[in-house]
């Protein structure tokens, strides 16, 4: 049934989506019919392990990074990965069919999307019939889709007007020798950053460069298998180290010295750990596509390359390894957005020309414009901005859209915001002892958790999940007054406070301080998008949350006593010199030597106890917050068998302690922490 098509993508060098569209057993009869009478790898992206049992789970589909396949599946009859499914479509080669499972068209919008369960607040899936109904729209009215539907015949066109596909274009070849020429210029920058879409021949420059190189180049991607195309270029000479096992090595001086480090797939690497490479090697080629489905993505140009000195920016826009206008590369980047350019305004409007408005998602649903601007907005300012956040904009509960649009109808600016809290006080002591993580309200559960602040997630709060402004508008106190005008509805609903989570910088900590917020934790460890400790904020509504909000500044200044030697910023706290074990302090040491409460929450209070305790008696914890030993150096200090068995020591070491230093304290918070546990 398929020959005449596959003959046709062979000839003029593209790829097809097929959609099979019905009930479960159907789609995988007519897929097992298809496989067998057309040759090719087939590889399926699926989590239905009874009837795939050699597919690749969805979480694990950025492993195909870097690779190449003849024809894919993607089973998307339970639940639609977004991510998963565009990252296959790069994998596969010209000629390929994609097919798409889906469930019975007409149902679909009122059936369960399991892959909600990803980026809703809740832990139940939902329906999800507006993101459907834009996918629908997008593949009827698409001419290259062919479409296959239970109890319906078979439907689809001949392409036209393509012509037949002399491989590598003229164009593209030039795009490769030019950039070749940059490479090997020695009076050029010390540091490339090659960018393109997928397809665009990447690795194969990198390849070639290896090729022809004299001296000796080392290659690191985030796997071996992403660097396979490198490989074939290079005449299989790709000397390969992992991108920790170089800064392991870096760190006992035994780095293996070369003339260039190529980081292939570099956005999908943490900015961190990127950083710690960029100090390697004199001269360096990042290789990577930003296009918002891969690792860090956007967080590679925003938060990596506004730290880079003197670097050269190349990019390639002609692909090779299909032909130009791919037909499954057009319905991928539409099902994205990853076609939109912004169409922002181009003057700073007045007052009276700005239009403040409340979204829902039934406007989005009926003005795709509208969606169009603010999701292109949120990738260009954002480094975070992913397709999850495609399908939050389409169906997530409980989300607020304050944008503002000129007369024109388009967007200068808009904020987004998350309703979280009212969890029952016995889930929250759960929460707070680390036996219970509930899907959503993110922030209040961290400040729960990590910041001991567990009437937080008790009230009613509205967190700040994104605001942007187009770059030309801002400074002008647009996100000031949506922030302020988010706080007056706020109000009205009944909300305690407002609050934000964030990478910490100077400026943009200055910034939420200037919008009535105020700092009440910052995480010990860097985030891996951002390269930054992560902060959280509030804006305080009520007397309740002014009362939290005075709890958690307490807290702050006097735990940055000791944290501030864990965490490398410069924060203008005060700290508090009284650093006594307080009854806060008792419940906190319970919390992490009976349950399940990470060291990172405690680690203050943990200093408190080992600096009024004898520190010889607990060889782990000293060896950790007075030694500042790492927790690998600990484990092979101790003859542990890992991580897991040294927080078990760290957790015994602390009620010895704690019983030695007040055997009656010792018993109730035992008491109390069991008490939490077994209800």
């Amino acid at each position: 049934m398929l020959s005449m098509y596959l003959r046709q993508l062979q000839v003029l060098g593209v790829r097809r989506l097929l959609v099979l569209s019905g009930r479960q057993e159907w789609c995988y009869s007519q897929l097992a019919y298809l496989s067998k009478q057309i040759k090719g790898d087939w590889l399926c992206l699926s989590d239905n392990k009874a009837y795939f049992s050699d597919a690749i789970p969805f979480h694990k589909a950025s492993s195909l990074l870097g690779q190449e396949f003849k024809h894919g599946i993607f089973d998307a009859t339970s639940g639609f990965n977004l991510d998963a499914f565009a990252i296959l479509s790069g994998a596969l080669a010209a000629g390929s069919i994609y097919i798409l499972m889906l469930p019975p068209w007409s149902s679909w919008p009122d059936m369960i999307d399991a892959d909600s369960l990803r980026w809703n607040e809740s832990n139940l899936p939902i329906k999800t019939p507006h993101f459907v109904h834009f996918v629908q729209q997008l593949l009827t009215n698409d001419p290259s889709v062919l479409h296959w539907k239970e109890n319906e015949i078979f439907q689809g066109k001949l392409l036209s007007d393509f012509p037949v596909w002399q491989g590598i274009g003229k164009q593209a070849k030039l795009e490769q020798d030019k950039i070749l020429s940059y490479l090997f210029n020695p009076y050029t920058a010390a540091i490339y950053i090659l960018t393109a879409p997928r397809g665009r021949g990447k690795s194969t420059i990198a390849g070639k460069f290896i090729a022809s190189w004299p001296g000796r180049c080392i290659v690191t991607a985030p796997n071996k298998a992403a660097i396979n195309t490198i490989n074939y270029w290079a005449d299989n000479n790709v000397e390969f180290v992992a991108p920790d096992r170089l800064v392991q090595l870096a760190e006992q001086g035994l780095l293996p010295q070369a003339d260039w480090l190529i980081i292939d797939e570099a956005a999908a690497i943490p900015i961190p750990l990127l950083e710690a490479l960029l100090l390697l090697y004199p001269r360096l080629i990042l290789i990577t596509t930003i296009l918002g489905y891969e690792g860090t993505g956007r967080g590679f140009l925003l938060k990596l390359c506004e730290k880079l000195g003197d670097y050269t920016a190349l990019k390639l826009m002609h692909p090779v390894r299909w032909a130009i206008n791919d037909p499954l590369e057009k319905i991928v980047n539409q099902l994205l957005l990853m076609d939109v350019e912004p169409q922002l305004p181009a003057y700073l409007p007045t007052d009276s020309s700005l239009e403040l408005r409340l979204i829902t998602h039934n406007v989005f649903d009926t003005n795709f414009i509208l969606l169009k601007q603010f999701y292109s907005l949120l990738t260009v300012a954002h480094y975070r901005t992913s397709p999850i956040d495609l399908r939050r904009l389409f169906d997530a509960s409980g989300m607020h859209y304050l944008l503002w649009l000129d007369n024109q109808q388009q967007l200068a600016a808009g904020v987004w915001g998350v309703d979280e809290g009212g969890l029952t006080p016995s889930l929250v002591e759960k929460v707070w002892a680390g036996t219970r993580r509930p899907r959503g309200n993110m922030l209040v559960q961290a400040l729960a958790a990590h910041a001991g602040q567990s009437l937080a997630a008790e009230l009613q709060s509205i967190r700040i999940s994104r605001i942007a402004v187009v770059s030309h508008l801002r400074r002008n106190g647009l996100a000031y007054r949506l922030i302020d005008e988010l706080a007056n509805r706020a109000i009205v609903q009944k909300k305690d406070f407002l609050s934000v989570s964030f990478g910490y910088t100077k400026e943009l900590s200055q910034f939420w301080h200037y919008c009535g917020f105020h700092l009440v934790h910052i995480g010990s460890q860097k985030e891996a998008s951002s390269g930054c400790y992560s902060a959280m904020a509030l804006r305080p509504l009520t007397k309740e949350a002014e009362t939290i909000l005075t709890q958690c500044q307490y807290r702050l200044r006097r735990d940055w006593h000791w944290l501030q030697f864990h965490i490398l910023i410069t924060l203008p706290i005060t700290t508090i010199k009284d650093q006594s074990l307080n009854e806060e302090d008792w419940r906190e040491l319970a919390g992490f030597a009976f349950a399940y409460r990470p060291i990172e929450a405690s680690y203050a209070a943990l200093c408190r106890l080992l600096q009024v305790s004898n520190q010889h008696q607990v060889v782990a914890l000293s060896g950790y917050l007075h030694n500042h030993l790492s927790i690998e150096d600990l484990v092979k200090t101790l003859s542990l068998s890992g991580k897991k068995e040294l927080i078990k020591c760290w957790r015994t070491e602390t009620a010895l302690l704690m019983k030695s230093l007040n055997p009656d304290l010792f018993t109730y918070w035992y008491q109390y922490i069991n008490n939490i546990i077994t209800k």
